[in-house]
């Protein structure tokens, strides 16, 4: 009779572990200088949903970052990427945005790259389509909402604290933030803090950790 082998199961649980733990910043050395400059047209919403490309696009001096909506995917004569090559300025833009990426979107981005923001010459193109007395709705916000930027947010010490509370109380207004057991309860301690609310953060904490 053979007896059951657990090895292929622990081996599993530890493949798991490790990928759970990898720290994304080891994939850095793997952003090439290629992918960056083909990224700087693309409008691709998982470069922007993400960390590492906008990261090694904002350490080179050569790329000046246009974060905006729309408005970047309307091919004109005006348009950042045509106007600069008929009139070099000695940068290359860099477009960050889509469709829908209003303000709340751009803010989680800012926040996640606030170190390397700082101090850096950037272009925000605030659309005046943004300005409803509502606000976002889900349909817009959903689609660009990046669940890693969120973790960052929820977990930065750095950013100033008025806006981590106002930020996270906006934020929870949206049901692909509520849906996320995890990161709403980091949320809440950050709009709430009694004893409840903080004592299930710290619990959460080292286990969202893992996402970034």
């Amino acid at each position: 009779m053979n007896r059951s082998s657990f090895k292929p199961l622990m081996v599993a649980v530890i493949l798991f572990s490790i990928l759970l733990l990898f720290p994304a910043q080891w994939l850095l050395p793997l952003i090439n200088d290629k992918l960056v400059e083909r990224e700087s047209v693309g409008l691709d919403p998982n470069m922007f949903q993400g960390y590492l490309v906008q990261q090694k696009m904002l350490d080179d001096p050569a790329y000046l970052p246009v974060y905006g909506s729309s408005e970047l995917a309307r091919l004109d004569p005006f348009h950042p990427s045509n106007y600069f090559h008929v009139n070099p300025q000695g940068f290359t833009p860099f477009l960050v945005g889509r469709g829908g990426t209003e303000a709340l979107l751009h803010f989680l981005n800012f926040s996640a790259h606030a170190d390397q923001l700082k101090g850096k010459r950037i272009v925000f193109v605030i659309s005046p389509q943004w300005f409803v007395p509502e606000g976002s709705d889900e349909s817009h916000f959903a689609p660009n909402f990046s669940v890693l930027q969120g973790y960052q947010f929820a977990l930065n010490p750095k950013v100033n604290h008025p806006l981590v509370t106002e930020g996270s109380k906006r934020l929870l207004a949206f049901n692909v933030v509520k849906s996320d057991w995890m990161l709403s309860s980091l949320l809440e301690a950050n709009v709430y803090h009694d004893k409840w609310h903080q004592t299930k953060a710290m619990v959460i904490k080292p286990f969202a950790y893992g996402f970034l």
